[in-house]
C-alpha cells in the first residue's frame, strides 16, 4: 500500500507529511476504494493554495505542513462522510458466502426483490405526489442532496427540515407499513 507518486522538487517534510496523513486517510471505510495516489494528490491539491502563507518565524515547515493537512484531512472525511449513501457503506465481495453458503450474488439473483422495489418506488412517487407543493420540492432535494445540503442550499435549519418530515411521514403511513412488510419476508433485499 505504499504510494508510487514522486513528488521532486517538494520539500521533504511536506513529502512526509502527505504520505503519513493519506495514508491515515486510506485506513477508513470512506476511503477504501480510493488509491493512496489519489488521496495524496487530493491532499497536495487542497493545502497547496496555503502553503504560501507560511511563516518561518511563527513555526517549522513540518508542524505547519501537519497542522494543515490534518485540518484538510478532515474536511475530507467530514465531505466523505456527508456523501448521501456513500461514506459509511463497506465494499463487499458478491462472490463471498454466508453461513448458509450462499453468496450475494444468490440474493441479488431473486426477482422478488427486484419487483418488490419497483412496487415500492411506485408507491413513494405516488404519496409524494399527493404532498403539498413545498414538501414535494423537498422530497425532490432530498432525493439527491443530504439534509445537510439541502439545509445550506435552502437556507432553512436542519430543525426545521426535519419537522417537515416528521409532518410528512403520517402521509406515507400506507407505504411505510409494505416497507415494513417487505423487510421483514426479503431482508436481503435492503430496503
Amino acid at each position: 500500500m505504499r504510494s508510487r507518486n514522486n513528488y521532486s522538487g517538494l520539500e521533504p517534510e511536506i513529502v512526509k507529511q502527505l504520505k503519513y496523513h493519506a495514508w491515515r486517510l486510506k485506513q477508513m471505510k470512506c476511503f477504501e476504494s480510493q488509491e493512496i495516489e489519489d488521496i495524496e494528490q487530493d491532499l497536495l491539491l487542497e493545502i497547496w493554495p496555503a502553503l504560501s502563507k507560511f511563516d518561518r518565524s511563527k513555526s517549522s515547515l513540518a508542524t505547519f505542513v501537519d497542522k494543515l493537512l490534518s485540518r484538510r484531512s478532515n474536511n475530507l472525511i467530514h465531505k466523505h462522510m456527508c456523501i448521501k449513501r456513500g461514506g459509511k457503506t463497506q465494499t463487499l465481495s458478491l462472490d463471498k458466502e454466508d453461513e448458509n453458503g450462499q453468496t450475494l450474488m444468490d440474493y441479488l439473483a431473486d426477482d422478488r426483490c427486484f419487483e418488490d422495489e419497483i412496487s415500492i418506488r411506485i408507491d413513494v412517487s405516488r404519496a409524494i405526489h399527493q404532498l403539498p407543493e413545498s414538501f414535494q420540492a423537498l422530497c425532490e432535494q432530498l432525493k439527491i442532496f443530504t439534509i445537510t445540503e439541502v439545509s445550506h442550499m435552502s437556507g432553512r435549519s436542519r430543525a426545521a427540515i426535519y419537522r417537515d418530515l416528521e409532518l410528512m411521514r403520517p402521509m406515507f403511513f400506507p407505504t411505510s407499513v409494505y416497507i415494513r412488510r417487505c423487510e421483514q419476508f426479503f431482508p436481503q433485499c435492503g430496503i
